[in-house]
């Protein structure tokens, strides 16, 4: 009796670490970019704060040389 050998080919993706490896990269450039938006959000918020509270001293400034 005669045993044969066959090789299968490997059918899988050649490369799934690297594909992966890109989906990672990818989250991370993700979730850097919504970090990026919430402190320019934050700054934004902190120029507005700092406006109204120049344009009330102005305002104050205004009524007392009535």
């Amino acid at each position: 009796m005669e045993f044969i050998k066959e090789e299968i080919e490997d059918m899988s993706d050649p490369e799934p670490s690297r594909i992966k490896h890109e989906d990672t990269e990818e989250q991370i450039d993700q979730v850097r970019v919504k970090e990026q938006r919430q402190e320019l959000n934050e700054v934004e918020e902190e120029q507005h704060q700092m406006d109204v509270k120049e344009q009330r001293q102005e305002l104050k400034l205004k009524v007392m040389m009535l």
